[in-house]
């Protein structure tokens, strides 16, 4: 696995096999750090493939998270739904500012170094 800076950033690379079907396995740590589910979206900008994890129903999955602290803090009757919705509407919040962070890094693809860039091409 390599790593490579860019703006502050760190991107960390890997090379992976593609099967004669054309299909890839995303490495373990890479699909466990990026969450992702039973479906990602694939976009293609200049030579690059971008693969992103789809969070349509982000906050479904922290639900009962969210549910455990409140009950744990506390919350009593009418209390607990207003305090759900709250932080429901927090964590939907993030995930957009997220989302829209990931967008803008797609969107300055260009600005990445390709490997002959960083390490030299062996002509």
């Amino acid at each position: 696995m390599k790593t490579l800076e860019r703006k502050n950033k760190t991107m960390k690379t890997k090379k992976i096999s593609v099967s004669e079907k054309r299909q890839i396995t995303i490495p373990k740590d890479f699909f466990d750090a990026l969450n992702i589910g039973k479906e990602i979206e694939c976009g293609m900008v200049d030579n690059y493939i971008i693969i992103k994890p789809i969070q349509e129903n982000f906050t479904d999955e922290f639900s009962e998270y969210i549910l455990q602290d409140i009950l744990k803090e506390g919350y009593k009757d009418k209390d607990i739904l207003e305090e759900f919705k709250k932080r429901r509407n927090e964590l939907k919040k993030a995930a957009k500012e997220f989302n829209n962070d990931i967008d803008d890094e797609i969107k300055n693809i260009s600005n990445l170094k390709g490997i002959n860039e960083v390490f030299g091409s062996d002509e």
